[in-house]
């Protein structure tokens, strides 16, 4: 699994940093050698959940390569949302 944590630090200062939200990536075995399928968990401090499906993401292009797909797969409208929110 990744885990993705995002951080606010308000003006670079890190006493004051605060956690704002989590993305979970966790590959579900069905993919190939060099392309993946993963479920997505993404979570913020409120509470709020969402899950979703990424079919099919490059697995050898490096990991920022790789997130850049996964919330491209967010953005599109054929993922499938399995989220309560």
């Amino acid at each position: 699994m990744i885990r993705v944590t995002v951080e606010l630090v308000p003006i670079g200062n890190e006493a004051q940093k605060k956690v704002i939200g989590v993305m979970h990536i966790a590959n579900d075995a069905s993919g190939t050698s060099s392309e993946g399928n993963y479920k997505v968990k993404l979570m913020n401090t409120t509470g709020q959940q969402r899950e979703f499906k990424a079919i099919n993401i490059d697995r050898v292009q490096g990991i920022f390569g790789f997130l850049a797909d996964i919330f491209r797969v967010r953005d599109a409208k054929n993922i499938k949302d399995t989220s309560n929110v």
